[in-house]
């Protein structure tokens, strides 16, 4: 499913949908470009969950959490290199926590430790924007290409499908 994004309203619109859905246990995967939009989806995420906790991009600190409803973990997976990396931060030990939702930025790092379920936003500026113009009003706009594995966010797919403009791809 493709879903396209044009400011940040919709972008919080997007999260908001997506906070309703959550339940403990569940992996959000989030891949894209450097300042595609990944950090602004899980801040939007987290305070639609009511949580008042300001949300930076963990980049050098790995892992932030959040308290809301549940604990919140956020990856920023970009500055890992290899497996042992993802092995000494224990990231196996973190995802089998159940009482807890994850959102893991450069996701595609994971490799090994990717779990089986998992629902995954990957965020792309449009083929015509050029980088320079990110901060035009049209820059706003992302392509939104989402995928999961594991039957339990079926539910966050069709709720996503009658609320946001979706072209099925």
């Amino acid at each position: 499913m493709e879903v396209v994004v044009r400011n940040y309203k919709q972008m919080c619109s997007l999260a908001s949908i997506v906070a309703e859905c959550i339940v403990p246990g569940d992996v959000f995967l989030l891949e894209g470009d450097l300042g595609a939009g990944k950090t602004t989806l899980v801040s939007s995420v987290v305070g639609a969950m009511g949580s008042e906790d300001m949300v930076s991009s963990p980049s050098f600190t790995i892992m932030n959490c959040y308290k809301a409803e549940m604990p919140i973990y956020h990856f920023d997976l970009y500055r890992i290199n290899d497996e042992n990396e993802l092995f000494n931060l224990d990231m196996h030990g973190y995802l089998d926590k159940k009482d807890a939702v994850f959102f893991i930025e450069w996701s595609e790092k994971l490799s090994a430790f990717c779990p089986d379920h998992f629902f995954r936003f990957k965020i792309l500026y449009p083929a015509n924007i050029n980088k320079e113009d990110i901060f035009s009003e049209e820059g706003c706009k992302r392509i939104i290409k989402i995928d999961y594995q594991g039957s339990k966010y079926k539910k966050i797919e069709q709720k996503i499908m009658m609320n946001v403009p979706v072209n099925n791809i």
